[in-house]
């Protein structure tokens, strides 16, 4: 009896992999169309799409992120207004 390569487990071996490797490539589009309808512009829709892919390097807006977290929070802080 001759055995074929393509056994149950190969299958499912072949399709995890194909879906692992494939869901970034899915998710890409889909994240970037969702900041548009958020408003967010072009350069900003493309720098989420490549930190979400891993093109872009989140280690590069560190220092960015160093600056404007703490003075958001510093805004924050100062201008607490009680809504009505």
């Amino acid at each position: 009896m001759k055995q074929s390569i393509l056994s149950r487990n190969t299958v499912l071996l072949l399709a995890a992999g194909f879906f692992y490797f494939a869901s970034p490539m899915m998710v890409t589009p889909l994240i970037t169309g969702f900041c548009e309808e958020l408003g967010a512009g072009a350069a900003l829709m493309g720098m989420a799409g490549g930190v979400l892919y891993g093109s872009l390097d989140i280690r590069l807006f560190y220092p960015v992120l160093l600056l404007t977290v703490p003075a958001v929070i510093a805004v924050y802080a100062l201008n607490r207004r009680v809504l009505k």
